[in-house]
């Protein structure tokens, strides 16, 4: 199938998009990587490191786990994120954060993008996921948030959106990784 100018354009623009997003996240994850050993550092950065994934599948072809991993990545963490907002409403009204909840809808869209057309291969999701939270939680790779009142909630929506995401379209796959 042939990509049209408009689909060229809009792919052109979602990179440039996603890409800038990358860049924020980074730089708002970039006083914690001081704070976590250089060997989690990979783990500390959810959201720009799943919108750059998202952002590697538009450039180059990526095979189809890779792509699942990142539908529920880009999912989880936007809703995680989303949630966090909900618990803490009164910090939509800073800018950054306000700009946040629409770049963090954002993801989920394109999350459910990628969801539509990529399997879910919940024998890498599952384990792959809740051994992030198991760093993000007890190991100290989850964003900074200071005095967290609802700790035991997001840890709940963490695990629960791990395993209602890798449940999601699972395909068997026939390959070996």
């Amino acid at each position: 199938m042939k990509n049209t100018r408009k689909e060229k354009i809009f792919r052109a623009f979602l990179i440039l998009l996603n890409l800038a997003g990358v860049i924020a996240g980074f730089y708002y994850y970039y006083p914690q990587f001081s704070q976590v050993p250089f060997y989690l550092w990979f783990f500390v950065p959810d959201c720009p490191l799943y919108v750059l994934f998202f952002t590697l599948t538009l450039l180059i072809k990526t095979p189809e786990w890779f792509k699942g991993i990142t539908s529920v990545g880009m999912i989880k963490y936007a809703a995680w994120s989303l949630f966090y907002y909900f618990l803490h409403p009164e910090s939509l009204f800073l800018f950054p954060n306000f700009a946040g909840f629409f770049a963090h809808t954002f993801m989920i869209f394109e999350g459910l993008y990628f969801l539509k057309n990529a399997g879910v291969n919940w024998k890498i999701s599952a384990p792959w996921f809740l051994f992030n939270d198991w760093l993000d939680y007890f190991m100290g790779t989850r964003p900074i948030l200071l005095n967290e009142p609802f700790f035991t909630s997001l840890l709940a929506f963490s695990i629960g959106a791990t395993l209602i995401l890798s449940a999601l379209k699972t395909k068997n796959y026939k390959k070996h990784y």
